[in-house]
């Protein structure tokens, strides 16, 4: 908790490259307010898609992986798990869908940690190591004082969390977890629709040096919190305006999911295998994938090298 003493005193001055970033995430989320409670087919599609991607990508943060024909039985437990690694994807889907919907419903006590990590962490891991609570007590009376701006406090208190890591083995899965309650709780809708998981997943390295940066000297708080308090601001902004792109057309056209997998593959490096496509686009069909890396290839985007499984596709 030391970033949110430190800040428990207020700022002297905002780092300008946050108060840009700031700025643009809050104008993202006042235009929100116009979607009021009924939201466009384009945002439930979204959300569905966000929801997937973030808990994939947050398993996959953890080492954690299922199989790409598996991914949709087992997030909406419509079969039987076969392994370990799923039990603790279906626990992560489990905790963020009740994040989504019972955001303002929940106690920020000490049982929603416990709740939180009883979900998603292997058993006899879940009541390890107390902080949680305290930290997000701590948060509430920062964010109700409102010395320093909802969007840094949330940053600092993402920073603490894992600095202090209440729960050794996945103490990253509660945290993130946390971080998209607290953002929604703060009316940051955008992560309703757009996964930070993926986010962050897609920039693991600068994630884990921004983090090192800030965790040194954090035990007696001489830490300089801003290299990691910027990268998170840096992926909730891009987040604002990955959402902004995906919802300037208005209603969700034909053909969506078919844009979801080349926009998957747009962003895959130069080789690429099948799965990884597929992992990327939980809420699209394999047969779909197929059919559209399959259509690349008919007009000369695509080339595949190798045979079976193991097969590569490159971009030409």
């Amino acid at each position: 908790m030391k970033t949110l003493q430190l800040f428990s005193r207020g700022l002297d001055t905002l780092p300008a490259q946050a108060a840009w970033m700031i700025a643009e995430i809050s104008e993202v989320k006042g235009r929100m307010g116009k979607f009021g409670p009924h939201p466009p087919r384009r945002l439930r599609d979204l959300q569905a898609h966000a929801f997937a991607e973030a808990v994939l990508s947050s398993a996959r943060l953890a080492g954690i992986t299922v199989r790409p024909t598996r991914a949709q039985e087992v997030l909406y437990g419509i079969a039987p798990l076969k392994e370990p690694e799923e039990e603790q994807v279906r626990g992560l889907a489990r905790a963020l869908s009740m994040i989504i919907e019972q955001t303002h419903e929940l106690d920020l006590g000490e049982s929603l940690g416990r709740d939180l990590a009883r979900l998603v962490l292997p058993e006899g891991q879940s009541e390890t190591g107390p902080g949680a609570a305290e930290l997000l007590c701590l948060w509430e009376v920062e964010r109700a004082r409102h010395r320093v701006h909802c969007l840094v406090l949330l940053c600092a208190f993402h920073l603490d969390f894992l600095c202090a890591l209440p729960y050794p083995d996945g103490g990253g899965r509660v945290a993130r977890l946390l971080l998209v309650l607290q953002a929604l709780l703060d009316g940051y809708e955008v992560v309703r629709y757009i996964s930070l998981d993926r986010i962050i997943l897609d920039r693991e390295a600068a994630f884990r040096k921004a983090w090192k940066q800030s965790r040194r000297g954090w035990e007696d708080g001489s830490h300089n919190p801003w290299p990691f308090l910027l990268f998170l601001l840096t992926c909730l902004r891009d987040a604002c305006r990955e959402f902004g792109e995906r919802t300037s057309g208005g209603e969700l056209p034909r053909g969506a999911k078919t844009q979801l997998v080349e926009e998957a593959i747009a962003r895959a490096g130069d080789a690429f295998q099948l799965g990884e496509i597929v992992h990327a686009c939980p809420d699209v069909s394999y047969d779909l994938v197929r059919v559209v890396i399959k259509r690349m290839r008919a007009k000369g985007e695509l080339a595949c090298s190798g045979r079976g499984p193991g097969s590569r596709w490159h971009k030409l």
